[in-house]
């Protein structure tokens, strides 16, 4: 069954773990004291918000990327020394991080990239709560790095700070083992976030009503601003058939592993219709279209980051990617696709997503005969969208 939550990706970022680097010069920054003891300099970044004791005064860098919700920059605050590698960096969203589904998320993506760019094991994994703020702290060890990480949401800010220590840290003991655990403490217990940016945007909430209607062999939505043809003689399926297919997918993906209950809430998915080549109740489907509102965290979303996240994150064994993220223009607004096929099943799956009025409107395509898709496609190249 089909998986039919788009997940955000996060823009993630490797983070440093060089110690070979000379260090730059003393800083001019009062001295902070942790339990009576001088043990660095307490580092303020004004336009950062916060404040750490890093030894001597970091690297700055401002990296252009292209995130889920369009073009940002990363900032990054980083000091190499023989014994540690410090780091802070920020990266702002459009909106607050307070969805928590959404959060763990970004915190497990951005856990497995870090993992995966140090060819470690991911030691340690565990909910922070910083003051009221949420977050993550992990531990990731490679055979010659063990980098510990605090992930922390402060409204539309990320902030995530890092001490990258030499060898295993699970092996070590002794003072190697003692002096690495003094300086991680040391340095996440000296950050202090001092500002909070009001975020830009705000999330745009699924509609109570989404003004569906059909007539005529053709599917009308008012709130999405969309009229379409449907294939001659396919039936609309009535809305229990519909609740009963979402409770399928909803048990698929579960079973999957890669998702949670939470994804099929009302406030956060909403499956509008199926329409299907013949009726459920006395035969077996083998081409359907599904039709999907889901609500996103950001209202500037990047339909791409969608597609791209659902073949990353909730395929099946059995599926593989046939067609990759591609653009498409339909009734004149931009649409990506992409395709999987399913051994175990024979079904092939074609995802369309766009972003209309900051929700994304999802249609899925499932077929096995190449003719039920050419008739799909006319219904798709049939939408016509209305003015907002």
């Amino acid at each position: 069954m089909i998986r039919y939550i788009m997940l955000v990706a996060l823009m993630v970022f490797p983070l440093g773990t060089s110690f070979s680097q000379k260090p730059p010069p003393t800083p001019r920054s009062s001295p902070v004291t942790i339990r009576g003891e001088i043990v660095s300099r307490l580092y303020e970044s004004e336009s950062g918000g916060f404040k750490i004791a890093f030894p001597y005064t970091p690297r700055i860098e401002t990296t252009p990327i292209d995130a889920v919700f369009g073009k940002s920059e990363i900032t990054t605050y980083t000091l190499p020394t023989a014994l540690a590698t410090y780091g802070v960096v920020i990266l702002d969203f459009p909106t607050d991080l307070t969805d928590l589904l959404d959060l763990n998320y970004r915190f497990d993506q951005l856990r497995d990239a870090q993992a995966a760019q140090m060819k470690a094991r991911v030691m340690s994994d565990a909910e922070l709560n910083f003051g009221t703020r949420y977050g993550r702290e992990s531990v990731i060890e490679s055979d010659s790095v063990t980098m510990s990480l605090r992930a922390i949401a402060a409204g539309p800010r990320l902030f995530v700070v890092s001490v990258a220590t030499p060898g295993r840290l699970s092996q070590q003991t002794g003072s190697s083992l003692a002096g690495n655990q003094a300086r991680i403490k040391r340095f996440f217990d000296s950050f202090e976030i001092t500002k909070v940016p009001v975020s830009a945007q705000k999330r745009v909430e699924l509609p109570e009503d989404f003004g569906l209607s059909f007539g005529d062999n053709s599917l009308r939505s008012d709130f999405f601003g969309i009229t379409m043809s449907l294939p001659a003689g396919w039936t609309v399926l009535n809305n229990t058939q519909v609740d009963e297919f979402l409770a399928i997918g909803r048990d698929s993906a579960l079973r999957v592993g890669k998702t949670s209950v939470e994804h099929f809430a009302p406030g956060r998915i909403r499956m509008l219709t199926i329409v299907s080549k013949g009726d459920p109740e006395v035969e077996i489907l083998h081409a359907s279209m599904t039709f999907m509102a889901e609500r996103v965290p950001f209202p500037t979303f990047l339909p791409k980051h969608l597609t791209d996240a659902y073949v990353a994150n909730f395929l099946s064994d059995a599926e593989k990617v046939t067609k990759s993220s591609t653009d498409i223009v339909l009734g004149g607004t931009d649409f990506v696709w992409v395709e999987t096929h399913d051994s175990s099943s024979g079904a092939y799956k074609r995802l369309f997503v766009t972003n209309r009025k900051g929700i994304s409107f999802q249609v899925v395509l499932t077929y096995i005969d190449p003719k039920d898709l050419a008739e799909m496609m006319v219904s798709m190249n049939s939408l016509k969208f209305n003015g907002d």
